[in-house]
């Protein structure tokens, strides 16, 4: 009798080569890819009256903002003269980097999970079928000797 392999090991076989790459893929883009294709478009770049959850700049001891709202901050012109900035006049643009990576790593830690799951499936029908062919072997030996 002829035994075939264990749909385990099918199972395992795709998974291993799906997963397994899909976190090849985010690993490389993680760790080795481009930082600085995540920046906010410069066309739709961020008021600065909206950075007070991103970061805080400070000027002599004060916050930008605050010195700005209080007139303090002037910009000189290309024509020598001074005016006052407002907070209209600043805005920034955000480097998203680590809010994508972190959502990869996330998506690479449910990809690496499926991929150790693939080979426990992989080895578990390797194994089953070694066994049986083994056993089936066996039982084929003792026919003969009867």
């Amino acid at each position: 009798m002829k035994r075939k392999l264990n749909p385990l090991f099918f199972l395992g076989l795709f998974g291993f080569f799906l997963f397994g790459s899909f976190c090849v893929l985010d690993f490389i883009s993680t760790f080795f890819g481009d930082k600085n294709i995540y920046w906010t478009n410069s066309s739709m770049l961020i008021p600065f009256k909206n950075s007070g959850n991103n970061f805080e700049i400070y000027v002599k001891d004060g916050l930008l903002q605050k010195r700005v709202e209080e007139r303090r901050i002037f910009y000189y012109e290309d024509d020598g003269s001074y005016s006052l900035l407002n907070l209209n006049d600043l805005k920034y643009r955000e480097n998203n980097y680590f809010k994508v990576k972190s959502s990869i790593l996330t998506r690479l830690f449910i990809y690496s999970f499926l991929f150790g799951l693939s080979i426990g499936f992989l080895f578990t029908g390797l194994f089953k079928y070694v066994i049986e062919k083994g056993s089936i072997k066996n039982e084929g030996n003792s026919e003969n000797k009867d």
